[in-house]
């Protein structure tokens, strides 16, 4: 799946293969600047214009919001999957 974030903040998941979207996620405030997944697939990272970054647990229904500098306008997770970076 391929997650496309939006300027209403709404992050859809389409099919890689046909474009279609299959979920979403609730919306995460502003416009949505930049998505991450983690490398295990757990995590998705997205930031938007509200100073916040949100790390939604795909496995389950939660999520973190963290503060972040208005000027990030990206995330990235190490490899492990145990940090996130944004900037």
């Amino acid at each position: 799946a391929v997650a496309v974030g939006a300027e209403n903040g709404l992050v859809r998941f389409a099919d890689a293969r046909t474009g279609e979207f299959r979920r979403a996620l609730p919306r995460a405030g502003g416009t949505v600047w930049a998505v991450d997944a983690s490398a295990d697939g757990r995590w998705l990272a997205v930031v938007t214009d509200d100073a916040q970054v949100r790390a939604y647990n795909l496995r389950g229904t939660d999520h973190l919001e963290l503060p972040h500098p208005p000027s990030a306008r990206s995330a990235a997770f190490s490899p492990d999957g145990s940090k996130l970076a944004t900037g």
